[in-house]
């Protein structure tokens, strides 16, 4: 833990170890721990009248912070069966909507979010920002949907055959992602979220025995193996609504978290997530990649742990400003006491505000000076 701190990767395995997985089974203790600590985040949201903050799963409620698709399942999916780029195309599900009457509605819901998402980016490259911050659709299916747009008019008019089949599965797909509070485009009012949680109830009761594993259903009893720890000590979505509610909503998390006891599984989650060793840097960075800071924290703390006799360490051109540099070195003079420490400050760092250290080497164009 003082190597986290030292090295400044404190808080990234702590988030690590927030979206990580508890298996109920090889852990029943944890798992018990979590649905007990579930119900003081909940108790201590409402004495703080914060509930608002936090919307939780409820079976026989529509969650308005998860999408159309996550409200039919009302679970998490495991492998690849409904997994969301292929929710739209599995058999079952479509039945389902098909049964409730739900296909057409998706169907339209979807043309309109392809055309409302047309016209608000029609400006934007395909590399911008903003396109994959929002767009329900990637960059590469752009041209796709905007041919989509200007040939159909309407859901009635998609066309036959294999390539009408796949217009609709697209679409649906669409519709699927489709979260009214995040999106905003007013596609779905309080009737078609009741019929909604209807076709949640004909999912869940009809699935077949060969699908059974392939959907981890919330259950306020239990831990969802499937789901990440800060989904299952919420037991809900944290609201899009409110400025400031997740930096609110977390730190509620991390006092209860303290007080249960249970802080250290957290980091032991977060330190057993695996990383993607040649992930490089950046916005786009995927479940399991790493950018450069944290690649350099991995580094010195691998470095450190193994308590060599003499450590070099030098502070890179793009951390010559740490917002807390003097801190961070006097812990890691205290951690090398009595061992050997040599250090590579940039010239912008001013010795004088510093404890003197035991000797003092200038360097100017690579020679000693």
């Amino acid at each position: 833990m003082a190597l986290l701190r030292l090295t400044g990767l404190d808080a990234f395995v702590y988030a690590r170890g927030l979206t990580g997985r508890v298996d109920p089974v090889a852990e029943p203790a944890l798992a018990q721990a979590i649905v007990a600590a579930r119900r003081t985040v909940r108790a201590v949201l409402q004495a703080e009248r914060a509930e608002r903050l936090v919307e939780p799963f409820d079976p026989a409620l529509y969650n308005h912070q998860a999408s159309i698709g996550e409200n039919i399942l009302f679970g998490e999916a495991v492998g690849p069966a409904f997994a969301q780029g292929r929710l739209a195309r599995h058999p079952y599900l479509r039945a389902v909507l098909e049964a409730e009457d739900l296909s057409r509605p998706l169907i339209e819901i979807g043309l309109a979010v392809a055309r409302s998402t047309v016209e608000i980016f029609s400006d934007l490259p395909n590399d911008h920002p903003l396109f994959d911050a929002y767009s329900l659709f990637p960059a590469a299916e752009r041209g796709y949907f905007e041919d989509l747009v200007v040939r159909q008019p309407g859901a009635s008019g998609l066309r036959r055959g294999p390539a009408g089949q796949r217009d609709r599965e697209r679409l649906i797909g669409l519709a699927l992602r489709y979260s009214e509070t995040r999106h905003r485009f007013g596609l779905i009012d309080a009737l078609f979220e009741e019929r909604l949680v209807a076709a949640r109830r004909s999912f869940a009761g009809m699935l077949p025995p060969a699908l059974a594993g392939a959907v981890e259903f919330h259950d306020p009893a239990r831990v969802n193996p499937a789901a990440g720890l800060e989904e299952n000590l919420l037991f809900g979505r944290i609201s899009q609504g409110e400025a400031g509610a997740e930096a609110r909503v977390r730190a509620l998390v991390r006092r209860v978290l303290v007080e249960e006891g249970l802080e250290g599984s957290v980091y032991r989650l977060g330190l057993d997530s695996r990383v993607e060793p040649g992930a490089a840097g950046g916005a786009s960075l995927g479940e399991g990649a790493i950018g450069p800071r944290e690649r350099i924290g991995i580094d010195l703390a691998r470095c450190l742990v193994r308590r060599p006799d003499i450590a070099v360490i030098a502070i890179l051109l793009d951390e010559r400003k740490p917002e807390n540099f003097r801190e961070r070195l006097a812990q890691l003079r205290a951690g090398r006491a009595g061992a050997g420490l040599i250090v590579c400050l940039p010239d912008a760092a001013d010795l004088s505000t510093l404890p003197p250290f035991d000797a003092v080497i200038g360097v100017e164009n690579n020679t000693v000076a």
